[in-house]
């Protein structure tokens, strides 16, 4: 009897969970969670630390049986370091460069502190929306491959 006087006191609803999005939204999403990363790789260097994502991967046993598995997978970062000490950025989709421009594709940064800055100015953009076109171009020329 005392459990059912708890439970009077939530307000319950029948509403469900909607796991319809978009192509457009899981594409935006993607891109968000890789700048992500990023971040978390500029801001390991920039402490002298490393930084790897871990996955899951299901294994076969050598009596049949499967498992799952965490790995440790590096993080290839967008950025270079040119003769200038300029840094030089990149935003990628898969293994194409996002052109945020007419053919300019690259971002020009001072310091691994405006690296970061700029990172997360290009991920709130993506986030809004503001680079589904850019996002759109780079996905078709990723299928454009597997279509071969």
């Amino acid at each position: 009897m005392i459990e059912m006087e708890l439970l009077a006191q939530l307000k319950l609803s029948n509403v469900k969970r909607s796991n319809n999005l978009s192509q457009v939204e899981r594409q935006r999403n993607k891109l968000v969670g890789k700048i992500e990363e990023q971040i978390k790789l500029a801001e390991a260097q920039q402490q002298g630390k490393t930084f790897t994502r871990t996955r899951w991967k299901i294994a076969r046993n050598s009596d049949g049986t499967t498992s799952t598995v965490e790995y440790v997978q590096r993080v290839r970062q967008w950025w270079w370091k040119a003769d200038s000490n300029k840094l030089f950025l990149n935003i990628r989709y898969g293994n194409k460069v996002i052109e945020l421009a007419k053919g300019k594709g690259t971002i020009e940064v001072e310091s691994v502190e405006q690296l970061i800055d700029t990172l997360k100015l290009v991920q709130g953009a993506a986030s809004k929306g503001e680079l589904d076109m850019h996002i759109a171009a780079a996905s078709a020329a990723v299928r454009k491959r597997f279509a071969k």
